[in-house]
């Protein structure tokens, strides 16, 4: 099973939500999905008072039964390093 998020979100976001319970607290951290809702469920767990601005270019925390959940896009820790490909070395020879 794939892990989310694929990689480790910005220490920046941890901060700007320290003050919420979270309904995960390792969220910034790659793990397996503990569980799929439905849009039949999501629906009715969500939208209970105004959703939390935690700055820009920042997710947004909205309240639910289980803690606060961030929903949008997040600042990536850092890009891990992808070296350029070697052509093989055949292709290398005259």
């Amino acid at each position: 099973m794939n892990t989310t998020p694929t990689l480790e979100i910005n220490a920046s976001v941890r901060e700007a939500a320290k003050h919420l319970v979270l309904a995960d607290p390792s969220f910034d951290k790659p793990s397996k999905v503990d569980c799929i809702l439905g849009t039949d469920l999501a629906s009715l767990l969500f939208g209970q008072g105004t959703p939390i601005t935690l700055g820009p270019n920042m997710p947004i925390a909205v309240s639910s039964p289980f803690g606060y959940i961030l929903l949008g896009a997040a600042p990536v820790a850092a890009f891990p390093f992808r070296g350029l490909p070697h052509p093989p070395l055949q292709l290398l020879l005259p």
